[in-house]
């Protein structure tokens, strides 16, 4: 299984929370375009040897694209990703986005999929996070993506939010799961260094919820979540039966992607890739000819950590014999740092796959940090 990523950079604002690369440059739309199209020209070869199963528009907004402009964008891969074969499709949309005109130029690409940026029922804390769309706009957003034949859908939701109570989260889980949905990715928030959230953090305007608070709300979302069908394939993604997210799902097993646009990563043939991060450098590299993207070969050690990462985050977890071909200083390694796990019942071994056990799933990121080789 292989992808492509397609990174459009652009923000009609920036959400406060948020640390990926994005720009509220809108006059730079065209721009974007144009060197797309010029970097699409130079991965061609990358397309060649490659079937696709997913297509993947994120940003940033994709949906602050006009409605040629999202046409476009697509057109511009249809000599290269075979969008007639059954090919996840899949683009992330604003809910105040989804208009009905936007529908009427969505229906023009393959499209199959959508992503809602939902995040919360509250429109307090919407306002809070900086977003520009209320919670009723979601509601209207998903149920007029399936009045126009849109079944694959998906959204996003925050927890771990400034003054969200057990109840509030509890409130929203509830509305959520009746809406005709059938993904759901859910995140703990993070404050991260750059983001406005982050400089509140610091100057004491907000404050982080206590971990235990972390964990009743991880919990309760877990619980409802499975008694409405929703099974968890991943620490924050969980699905109905049949609709677990291939883009997702290649992420995790390590196959290869192709990344576009500003800040896009690419991984294949042991390689790791990543397009530089300001849309504007991407337009000036793209446009000359200077490099846009810088790369690594992985080395053994990456792969080590790789595996540890990728596979933990993951229900299923990994095989321990990826683990035990390694080399002895990996595999050694990796048996006296997960004793303690083992032991304590945080890891179980079952049919010789390697995964942390439903009760410990929110740690998982601490177990992972504690089995990464660091030298």
């Amino acid at each position: 299984m292989a992808g492509v990523y397609v990174h459009v950079p652009f923000c009609k604002r920036k959400c406060f929370y948020c640390d990926f690369y994005k720009s509220t440059n809108l006059r730079l739309k065209n721009d974007f375009l144009n060197a797309l199209k010029k970097e699409i020209a130079l991965k061609q070869e990358l397309f060649q040897s490659r079937v696709f199963d997913t297509f993947y528009v994120g940003g940033g907004t994709p949906s602050v694209l006009s409605g040629d402009e999202l046409i476009l964008l697509f057109d511009l891969f249809r000599g290269c990703v075979d969008f007639n074969r059954s090919v996840e499709v899949t683009i992330e949309i604003n809910p105040d986005d989804f208009t009905d005109d936007f529908v009427l130029s969505l229906k023009q690409t393959p499209v199959n999929r959508i992503s809602f940026g939902l995040q919360t029922q509250s429109d307090d804390l919407l306002k809070l996070m900086n977003r520009r769309h209320l919670f009723q706009q979601s509601v209207d957003a998903v149920n007029r993506a399936v009045e126009n034949g849109y079944h694959n859908i998906s959204v996003d939701l925050i927890y771990g939010l400034p003054s969200l109570s057990l109840d509030m989260w509890k409130s929203t889980l509830l509305c959520v799961v009746q809406l005709p949905i059938v993904h759901l990715s859910a995140y703990h928030l993070t404050y991260e260094s750059g983001t406005e959230f982050y400089r509140r953090l610091q100057c004491g305007d907000l404050k982080e919820i206590d971990e235990d608070e972390s964990l009743q709300q991880y919990r309760l979302m877990v619980d409802i979540l499975q008694q409405y069908g929703f099974e968890q394939y991943e620490v924050s993604a969980f699905a109905k039966r049949g609709f677990y997210s291939r883009h997702n799902t290649l992420y995790w097993e390590g196959g290869d992607y192709i990344g576009f646009g500003p800040s896009a990563h690419s991984f294949y043939q042991g390689s790791r890739f990543w397009n530089v991060s300001d849309v504007d450098a991407y337009i000036q590299c793209l446009n000359g000819s200077e490099s846009f993207y810088a790369e690594e070969k992985l080395t053994d050690r990456d792969c080590y950590n790789e595996r540890i990462m990728l596979g933990l985050r993951t229900v299923k977890g990994f095989l321990m014999q990826d683990i035990l071909a390694m080399s002895v200083y990996f595999s050694d390694y990796f048996i006296l740092q997960s004793k303690k796990y083992f032991d304590t019942g945080v890891l179980i071994l079952d049919n010789g796959w390697c995964r942390i056990s439903s009760e410990h799933r929110f740690i998982t990121d601490k177990v992972i940090e504690d089995l990464f080789f660091v030298e």
